[in-house]
């Protein structure tokens, strides 16, 4: 990301300089809407992407179904539109991992809104780290009862089923492979993860992840648009990991992170980041946050010709990001203001 871009960005952002109009929620003074940053500050399309997408295309010829991961904080926002487009010849199963970060009742929703939508089967939410997850355990099934019931269950041989899973960076691809395996097989990972995007860059030989139905599934790195758009979309996808941390900054993800939970009236970070009350300033709420937890830096000052200790505000703002992450501030569903209105129009018009 071009450095100047995002500096002007967060310049843009303090709030001095924020839109005049607010509302009040809650008792809180907050910010009327969310200006995003430009669009490219938010474009991430490395080469292995490319090279992965293409891998994909070749190998979708010996495939009987689609497994598209995405996170279910996120259902519709940065979903792919190619993988609609491109593998729309295959059969396939929407599973929204990392559920147990939505509360149930926010599950029903998403499902209600995607069936109204005539958007296929309805999604699987599952949690990969949980071998007991109801949803994780019925995979298996619902993926043998969508091959069975298309065209491809007339194939030359019927006994196993090859699966490709897709999806964008860092929602749980390889880990719900590996989880499957461990369920039905009781044996250890195939598929190297981790928790940042990019762990998975090629897309990988097949792996066996169930004898009944004999299931093979392939890895494949996970894909964004060249283009995210909107940009709070964007975000959105930032905060839960998409993309790497260092390309949008933890500043601007803290900033928006903020924004969207005051909007809800949801004051829960207040306790997390250690601070006396709610604010709807990011820098006051960082730096007083630092000084609380006792996080200081030490800096050059240049005008006094001296070291000083700072509150380490950078490492406040990742507190706040991965404290959301974690499911620390609640379970959050981003795309709560999406629900009410048809997916495809939503994911364009945040």
């Amino acid at each position: 990301m071009n450095c100047c871009v995002r500096i002007s960005w967060l310049v843009a952002a303090h709030p001095v300089l924020l839109p005049r109009r607010h509302l009040t929620v809650a008792g809180l003074r907050v910010r009327h809407q969310y200006d995003p940053p430009p669009a490219e500050s938010l474009r991430w399309f490395p080469g292995h992407m490319r090279t992965g997408w293409h891998q994909m295309e070749a190998k979708l010829r010996a495939v009987d179904a689609v497994i598209e991961v995405h996170d279910a904080r996120v259902p519709f926002s940065g979903r792919n539109a190619r993988f609609e487009q491109a593998l729309a010849a295959r059969p396939r199963l929407l599973v929204l991992n990392k559920a147990d970060l939505v509360t149930k009742e926010d599950q029903r929703r998403v499902a209600a809104r995607m069936a109204r939508d005539g958007a296929g089967d309805a999604p699987v939410f599952a949690c990969c780290r949980d071998q007991a997850d109801a949803g994780l355990r019925s995979l298996a099934r619902r993926l043998s009862a969508v091959i069975t019931g298309s065209e491809r269950a007339a194939r030359a041989d019927p006994r196993e089923f090859n699966c490709m899973v897709v999806g964008v960076p860092n929602v749980g691809k390889s880990s719900l492979i590996n989880a499957l395996r461990g369920l039905h097989l009781r044996r250890a990972a195939a598929a190297a993860v981790g928790p940042r995007a990019g762990v998975t860059r090629s897309v990988t030989t097949r792996v066996k992840v169930s004898e009944r139905p004999l299931i093979y599934v392939r890895d494949t790195p996970g894909v964004l648009e060249p283009r995210l758009s909107p940009p709070e979309a964007g975000l959105r996808l930032a905060l839960c990991a998409a993309l790497q941390d260092h390309l949008v900054g933890p500043h601007l993800l803290a900033d928006y992170l903020l924004y969207w939970l005051n909007r809800r009236g949801n004051h829960a970070y207040v306790s997390h980041m250690a601070v006396a009350a709610p604010t709807d300033d990011v820098a006051r709420l960082l730096a007083e946050s630092a000084a609380a937890r006792g996080r200081f830096q030490r800096v050059r000052d240049v005008a006094r010709g001296a070291v000083v200790r700072r509150p380490d505000t950078h490492g406040a703002a990742l507190h706040m990001v991965r404290g959301f992450r974690a499911g620390v501030l609640g379970q959050i569903l981003l795309d709560d203001d999406l629900l009410e209105e048809p997916a495809g129009e939503a994911a364009g018009r945040l």
